[in-house]
C-alpha cells in the first residue's frame, strides 16, 4: 500500500469512528446511514488500491483479505451482540472497519478496543443507558437510623451499560497512529 492509500485509510477510519462515537456515547446506537458507507467505501477502498498496486488481479487479493478480516471480526461481534453485550451498531462498524484492514490488524484492533473497555468499565457508571434517565443511585443504610436513605452514588453498572462504539473507536485510534507512527519513520 502507497502513502496516499494508507493516508486515506487513516482519514477514513478516524473521521467514521468519531462521529460513531459520538452517535454512540449520544444515542445509544450507531445508525447504519454510517456502517454502510463505510462499508461501501471499503469494498472500493481494496479494489482500488490493490489495482493501482499490481493490477486487475491483486484488486481481488485485496477484497479478499478485507473481507477475511470483515467476516471474522463479523463473527466475533455477532457473537457478542447474541450474548447482548455488543450492539448491532458494533457489529457492523467492526464489519466495516475490518473491510478497511488485513486481519491481523483488525485482530489487534479487537484487542485494544477490549482492553479500552476493561478500563473504562469504572467510568461507565456515569453515563445513562437512555440518554434522557439520570445517573442511577443506589439506597444505603445509615449506621445511626433504622430508615434506608437515598445517597447520590452511581451503581456499578453490567458490562453492557459500555458503548462498545467508544472503545472500536480507542482502539482503531490506537492501532492506526501506531501504523502512522511507524510510516513516519
Amino acid at each position: 500500500m502507497d502513502d496516499l492509500s494508507f493516508y486515506i485509510k487513516v482519514a477514513t477510519l478516524l473521521s467514521f469512528t468519531a462521529i460513531a462515537t459520538f452517535y454512540d456515547l449520544r444515542e445509544r446506537r450507531i445508525p447504519n446511514a454510517l456502517t454502510l458507507p463505510l462499508f461501501l467505501l471499503g469494498i472500493l477502498f481494496q479494489l482500488i488500491t490493490g489495482y493501482l498496486e499490481d493490477g486487475f488481479l491483486s484488486a481481488f487479493s485485496y477484497l479478499g483479505q478485507g473481507l477475511l478480516a470483515a467476516t471474522i471480526g463479523g463473527v466475533l461481534f455477532l457473537a457478542l451482540w447474541l450474548l447482548g453485550k455488543a450492539g448491532a451498531g458494533d457489529l457492523k462498524l467492526i464489519v466495516a472497519i475490518g473491510l478497511w484492514m488485513e486481519l491481523q490488524s483488525l485482530m489487534l484492533l479487537i484487542l485494544l478496543s477490549t482492553i479500552a473497555t476493561i478500563l473504562l468499565a469504572p467510568f461507565s457508571r456515569w453515563i445513562p443507558k437512555d440518554p434522557n434517565e439520570p445517573v442511577p443511585t443506589t439506597t444505603k443504610q445509615s449506621p445511626h437510623s433504622l430508615s434506608p436513605e437515598k445517597e447520590k452514588q452511581p451503581k456499578d453498572p453490567p458490562l453492557e451499560l459500555i458503548p462498545f462504539g467508544f472503545s472500536i473507536t480507542i482502539g482503531c485510534w490506537g492501532l492506526l497512529l501506531y501504523q502512522l507512527a511507524m510510516t513516519l519513520r
